[in-house]
């Protein structure tokens, strides 16, 4: 049996990003877009949405589409998210013509 402390406080378990679901609720986006701030959050979305492209709460699923908010700041500041496809770059899969090898005429 391990023995607790009195002076420190226990450890939350910190979840990561990538356990977010599609549409996690606007508490749990709050606290991963803002952290300690996340009590700022409903001011922040709505300037956001109005005028930043924010993407708004899906009526249906009944919360943001997660991958679109995470596109969206990181477009917001200017950063590319890693693994992206160049605009002018089709995906391999979608290829029509499979590249010639450099041994070939």
């Amino acid at each position: 049996m391990q023995r607790v402390r009195w002076w420190k406080k226990p450890s939350k378990e910190r979840r990561t990003t990538a356990d977010m679901p599609l549409y996690p609720t606007e508490a749990r986006i709050a606290r991963a877009v803002l952290g300690d701030r996340a009590k700022d959050w409903k001011r922040v979305a709505k300037i956001l949405e109005d005028k930043g492209g924010l993407p708004r709460i899906n009526e249906l699923m009944g919360g943001r589409f997660w991958p679109a908010v995470v596109a969206f700041f990181y477009g917001w500041q200017c950063v590319p998210i890693s693994g992206s496809i160049p605009e002018n770059q089709a995906p391999s899969m979608f290829r029509t013509v499979p590249p010639k090898s450099k041994w070939e005429d």
